[in-house]
């Protein structure tokens, strides 16, 4: 959204191996237009208002070398009923991000032409099995699960990801720094965040790998303190999904500490791997 506990060290400890450096992946040259990897980006209710522009920001610039090599296109689609025949216009590796969302997501279980139909949710899980690329920020994540329920309604969603995703602030969705450990640079950093979820992996035979856990601290040690952002096999497609804004610059939210630094270079990172043909199972250094 626009902006427990979790079986921690059982599934953190389990994923270490797989997350030991490898060599980064060869990038291929920018290929012709034609061939070029889309990333159609969701911008309709309940996005909220603006969410896609700084994703659409970094496509178009990017500024790592990785994303750069890709020049991938950014396509905008604003109406939820119109997302099967757009995936089917999409070239091979191509991505499909929904970004934050408002904190209601009702638009998505009513009826209309946002709604999170049947019809809409088998179209991408094909799609991405048959090898399309998805990516969830907050809101986008946690539609990745199979269900959503919150109090006042609930639907079914995607499930697209084998996990759960809970609020990790609880009721308290005041945007904030979250201290996050991002596993392929073994690295700590401050993330935006506003009502993000935690998630906790489910038995499954797709693979997943943990690339960022949120930070608790006792005393002076910081330990994890659950799943902030993960990637997952879906057939022979991949699922990235995060509760944490990686897109976030200082324009993204009306009063950023001084102390924050954007680290965007993170989701074109997983945006450029999400493009490759790297198997899921081991988190190349980025």
């Amino acid at each position: 959204m626009h902006r427990a506990a979790w079986r921690l060290w059982a599934c953190l400890l389990g994923a270490l191996p797989a997350l030991a450096a490898t060599p980064n992946a060869t990038v291929q040259a920018a290929k012709p237009s034609a061939l070029r990897p889309v990333v159609l980006v969701y911008a309709g209710a309940p996005v909220c208002s603006g969410c896609e522009q700084p994703v659409l920001d970094l496509i178009r610039k990017p500024k790592t070398p990785a994303l750069q090599a890709l020049a991938p296109e950014s396509r905008v689609i604003r109406r939820w009923a119109d997302i099967p025949k757009a995936l089917k216009s999409l070239p091979p590796r191509s991505v499909f991000l929904i970004p934050g969302t408002e904190d209601d997501l009702r638009a998505w279980a009513q009826g209309g032409s946002q709604a999170m139909s049947a019809q809409s949710i088998r179209a991408i899980q094909q799609w991405v099995h048959a090898g399309g690329r998805y990516a969830g920020i907050c809101g986008g994540a946690i539609i990745a699960q199979a269900r959503y329920e919150d109090e006042q309604f609930a639907f079914d969603a995607l499930n697209l990801a084998k996990m759960e995703a809970d609020n990790f602030a609880g009721e308290d969705a005041i945007e904030r720094i979250e201290p996050v450990h991002w596993l392929p640079k073994q690295m700590t950093f401050g993330a935006y965040f506003q009502a993000g979820s935690v998630m906790t992996l489910l038995p499954s035979k797709e693979r997943s790998e943990v690339w960022a856990t949120y930070l608790a601290t006792k005393g002076r040690v910081q330990h994890p303190a659950g799943i902030a952002a993960a990637m997952f096999s879906y057939g022979q497609g991949k699922v990235f999904v995060s509760g944490v804004h990686l897109e976030a610059t200082h324009d993204f939210w009306d009063q950023a500490p001084p102390d924050f630094v954007p680290h965007t270079e993170l989701l074109e990172a997983v945006l450029a791997d999400l493009m490759q043909d790297r198997p899921i199972g081991r988190v190349s250094k980025h």
